[in-house]
């Protein structure tokens, strides 16, 4: 009864309603209890209703797609991409972002003059994992890239390790080592294709030589120059490692669009692309094992330095975070 609820009532006003809830249990039954001096469901615990789960789960549905900030866990595959200027590293990253890329117009200077960075996602739909590509796309050696620079020196090269740090990467999942093969291989490409061996190469990590322009080369081009790379005295021994694989890459560029009078021919290239590019993702999404940058041959001569640079990344980053620390109080 609400009277009860009155905290400021009298004592004799408030044993006059007790008498009279007595009087009124007296009249309609002879015996009595506790719970008879309060409403009938006082005591009662009513138990507590629930939300049917398909409702429930509804609920949830409808709010998670209106979420404009999913969560999607990826995972990451750092690639290091080496090769001589013009081997095709810039455009077979246009490809793996887009099968349909279509270079700009050729320039005949290299386009990567010094080390590039590069992150993208790419989806895998048969699975539904998500794989964030980390790509460090690095210049040529041996080569005269603008006009009145001086030859690359081989020793350049270490100036990847450098950037990849600065870029965050320590590790390596996976090394392309481009060649271009549509005029033959030169004595400089086959020194070139040893020093990114001898100083990228590594047993813990996946190595594909990708061997460009080959969107309109048939089956017939590719057995054969397998066949001749198994049989040279260098790649030989190479392609004996369990580790290491040639795969072919290309592109449709604006030359061909131009010269092609038939969409059959055009779909014939776009599909050899696409099914190249297949081909290296599936490569990239296996690479699972890493190896540090340190442990990779061309940082044995240079190993101190190299802990200098990580030493001192893990400085400025113990910096920052003291500085926002402080900016928070």
């Amino acid at each position: 009864m609400s009277y009860f609820k009155t905290k400021s009532m009298p004592f004799e006003s408030f044993l006059d309603v007790v008498l009279g809830c007595l009087r009124s249990i007296l009249k309609k039954k002879t015996t009595m209890t506790v719970s008879d001096l309060y409403e009938d469901d006082f005591f009662e615990i009513k138990a507590r209703e629930t939300i049917p789960e398909k409702e429930l789960n509804d609920l949830k549905r409808t709010i998670r797609s209106k979420d404009n900030f999913p969560m999607e866990e990826a995972k990451t595959r750092n690639i290091l991409m080496v090769g001589r200027c013009r081997a095709g590293k810039s455009t077979a990253i246009g490809v793996l972002k887009d099968p349909c890329y279509e270079p700009k117009g050729m320039s005949i200077f290299a386009e990567t003059v010094n080390p590039k960075f590069q992150s993208f996602s790419l989806d895998d739909k048969r699975n539904g994992t998500k794989y964030t590509l980390s790509v460090i796309d690095t210049p040529g050696l041996k080569e005269v890239c603008r006009l009145g620079e001086n030859a690359r020196s081989d020793a350049v090269i270490l100036n990847t390790i450098n950037y990849c740090l600065t870029n965050e990467i320590t590790k390596i999942n996976i090394l392309l080592i481009f060649i271009a093969f549509d005029i033959g291989v030169s004595n400089d490409d086959l020194d070139s294709f040893k020093t990114f061996l001898q100083s990228f190469g590594h047993k813990g990590i996946q190595i594909r030589i990708c061997i460009t322009r080959a969107e309109s080369k048939g089956e017939v081009w590719k057995q054969e120059l397998l066949e001749q790379l198994t049989q040279h005295e260098y790649f030989s021994e190479v392609l004996k490692s369990d580790n290491v694989k040639v795969l072919f890459m290309g592109c449709v560029d604006a030359v061909k669009t131009e010269t092609i009078s038939h969409i059959d021919d055009a779909k014939n290239l776009y599909v050899k692309v696409y099914k190249m590019r297949e081909e290296l993702i599936a490569s990239i999404f296996s690479a699972e094992e890493q190896v540090m940058l340190v442990d990779l041959p061309i940082a044995s001569g240079v190993k101190s330095e190299v802990k200098n640079l990580f030493k001192l990344q893990n400085e400025i980053l113990d910096y920052l975070k003291m500085c926002l620390i402080l900016a928070q109080v």
